[in-house]
């Protein structure tokens, strides 16, 4: 069976919305710096504090940090956050 592709909140931090994707545990979405290839990541609890769940675009000129949103650890995410 094929995996399930999901729409759920991609939440910048200046309150602005776009969406991304989840399949499982992960999330993808495309960074507004339109770095050519989507981010990826696994998802963390929102509350978590752990550098471990951030991911960061690795476009030199940009370097925003995300966090993929779930109840908890590697739980099936509702959203993808931008982080101050």
């Amino acid at each position: 069976m094929p995996q399930q592709q999901h729409t759920i909140p991609f939440r910048l931090i200046d309150g602005s919305e776009m969406l991304a994707r989840r399949t499982g545990n992960n999330a993808a979405w495309n960074c507004p710096c339109d770095q050519a290839v989507p981010l990826l990541g696994y998802s963390d609890a929102g509350d978590s504090e752990s550098e471990a769940t951030v991911i960061r675009c690795p476009n030199e000129t940009c370097g925003r940090r995300y966090r993929v949103v779930a109840p908890g650890l590697r739980q099936v995410p509702n959203a993808v956050v931008e982080l101050g």
